[in-house]
């Protein structure tokens, strides 16, 4: 083949190659900045606020009739209570001669829903918070338990209080789901006056304020 002929072939050979390769190249910007893909928006979890102490409890179990309290008081407070009721064998009011198991005092811890103390209860019959607040109880109704091994059920108003914390504005208290506590019906007698037993009880305290 002459030479001029085999440079004209080759030259159109480069020509092919490198239209052919052109097309295949993608040209890219100088630079692009890549976007989040977003996805579709959750409704959001509504968090807890805090509640006034009047609306704790929103609903409060079907207590007796005679063991509500008046209107015009409103819930602040539920204590579970864990302890002992205390009882002491002496006489009778009405009989000196006989004697029988009296309660002397109770001695308890208050709790809160999870379970941590956060009071005490003890004779007076007084509630005392960890706040340094407290209310004495004076016994305003009674009702006998379901439970005939239990104390009574009881609605109280309060007698005096004492702090400037959350008991020293309850008004009203009552003791429901007693169990246990009760005297035992035997076991005081002569041999036994003036000896103390103590008698394992838990019951739920409700605590009221004037609205």
């Amino acid at each position: 083949m002459p030479k001029k002929l085999q440079l004209a072939v080759l030259a159109l050979a480069t020509i092919s190659f490198q239209t052919a390769n052109a097309a295949t190249v993608e040209v890219l910007p100088a630079k692009q900045t890549l976007q989040p893909t977003l996805q579709p928006t959750l409704p959001a979890i509504p968090v807890a606020q805090n509640r006034s102490p009047s609306n704790t409890y929103e609903k409060l179990p079907d207590f007796p009739e005679k063991l509500k309290v008046p209107a015009g008081n409103a819930l602040i407070l539920k204590t579970p209570a864990k302890g002992v009721q205390i009882y002491v064998c002496q006489p009778t009011a009405n009989d000196s001669s006989k004697l029988e198991w009296t309660l002397k005092a109770p001695e308890a811890t208050l709790l809160n829903e999870t379970g941590a103390v956060i009071g005490k209860h003890y004779g007076g019959p007084t509630w005392e918070h960890q706040d340094g607040s407290k209310v004495v109880g004076e016994v305003k109704e009674r009702v006998d338990s379901p439970d005939a091994s239990a104390i009574p059920l009881l609605l109280l108003s309060a007698k005096s209080n004492q702090g400037n914390g959350l008991f020293s504005k309850v008004t009203y208290l009552q003791r429901v789901n007693t169990k246990g506590g009760k005297a035992p019906n035997t076991g005081c007698d002569s041999s036994k006056t003036n000896s103390t037993i103590r008698v394992d009880y838990t019951a739920d305290y409700y605590y009221y304020s004037a609205q």
